[in-house]
């Protein structure tokens, strides 16, 4: 899945983000350490060429190994750790809880999750593409491809932030058929441009 792409500025602010499976209190976390890598890492980079990065999320439930020590009086004890159990195979990790009841979390290594980071520059503006599973550095080096193809199409050349931001509507429709719920859904620069080829609404 392709987790987050985000257009930061040169001051390193946000001009376009998606997310996809991102939980809303972790977005903050991601602006922030995408915002610091690429500040450490792009000042020199010449325009698409293209720098990786992979980042070890540790999935936590420090709370919950707190809360569920001690039974819950209104929900069984049982349904509190079938919940976690279900949580943390949701969020990728590769234990599978069985018998929750009877686990003993306080033992246990928190799982990790390996993302994959692939970003660049063009023009003015930095680039970040987050993935994980199937998404590994390889495939979002074709999704950045396929990103930056239609950015230069749509602006001409490597962009200015102003000339992005005069370009914002027309860039957000690219990227929305380029990427799709977490999912790469055109590459084609062609095909894109049809896509988004804005018609008058007497077309429709």
């Amino acid at each position: 899945m392709i987790l987050a792409v985000l257009f930061a500025n040169v001051e390193g602010n946000i001009l376009i983000e998606r997310f996809s499976g991102v939980p809303a209190e972790e977005r903050l976390h991601w602006r922030s350490f995408l915002v610091k890598l690429g500040a450490d890492n792009l000042k020199g980079v010449r325009n698409e060429e293209l720098l990786v990065a992979s980042h070890k999320l540790h999935i936590l439930f420090t709370v919950w190994l707190i809360d569920l020590h001690f039974p819950c009086p209104v929900v069984p004890f049982s349904h509190l750790l079938k919940s976690l159990a279900n949580w943390i195979t949701r969020a990728g990790s590769l234990h599978y809880l069985q018998n929750a009841s009877s686990v003993q979390f306080e033992k246990m290594t928190p799982p990790q999750m390996s993302v994959y980071i692939v970003y660049t520059v063009l023009g003015d503006v930095s680039i970040f593409i987050v993935g994980k599973d199937e998404y590994d550095e390889l495939a979002l080096a074709e999704v950045i491809f396929a990103i930056t193809s239609a950015l230069k199409d749509v602006c001409g050349k490597p962009p200015t932030e102003r000339l992005f931001l005069d370009k914002y509507g027309k860039i957000c429709l690219c990227l929305d058929e380029i990427v799709w719920k977490g999912l790469l859904e055109n590459t084609d620069k062609e095909r894109v441009r049809r896509l988004t080829r804005l018609k008058p609404p007497t077309e429709f």
